[in-house]
């Protein structure tokens, strides 16, 4: 049995998983191959929105902008509790975009609960409290449109 090895966060190292043969080789680039493919097709829907695959990829590039206007950067940490709908899609995939770490908080959680959470994890911002949805909307609408990735390991 192979001994474990922990990194300066006490958890597990494991090793680099294979490629999947054809496939994203991680979340940042999982719209690439339907947007070039099926620009045109229905790739989320929620209750306050549809989207097809290029809109969706338009809506991430407009949202990982706004991250990246409000400093977050590739190792930054991103809290968000918001609901489950098309928002929080998009901006979990503007966090993989700009290279974030994406900290998913449940809303049933008390604050103080929520609280420790962000400060445990350092997050740089929490979607949902420190910057509401509607605010989170506003601000990606606004937003210069971001298209770069994260560097290839």
């Amino acid at each position: 049995m192979s001994e474990l090895v922990l990194d300066e966060h006490g958890l597990v190292q494991g090793r680099a998983a294979r490629p999947i043969p054809d496939g994203p080789q991680h979340c940042a680039a999982v719209l690439d191959q339907p947007v070039r493919d099926t620009p045109g097709a229905e790739a989320l829907v929620g209750r306050s929105g549809r989207f097809t695959y290029g809109e969706l990829d338009a809506a991430v590039a407009r949202a990982a902008g706004a991250l990246r206007a409000l400093g977050v950067g590739a190792g930054d940490r991103v809290g968000a509790t918001m609901a489950n709908d098309v928002d929080i899609v998009i901006a979990f995939l503007a966090a993989m975009r700009v290279g974030a770490i994406w900290v998913g908080i449940s809303g049933v959680l008390a604050e103080p609960e929520q609280d420790y959470m962000l400060r445990d994890c350092d997050a740089s911002l929490h979607l949902g409290r420190h910057v509401p949805v509607e605010e989170w909307r506003e601000r990606c609408a606004a937003a210069e449109p971001d298209t770069s990735r994260p560097a290839e390991d």
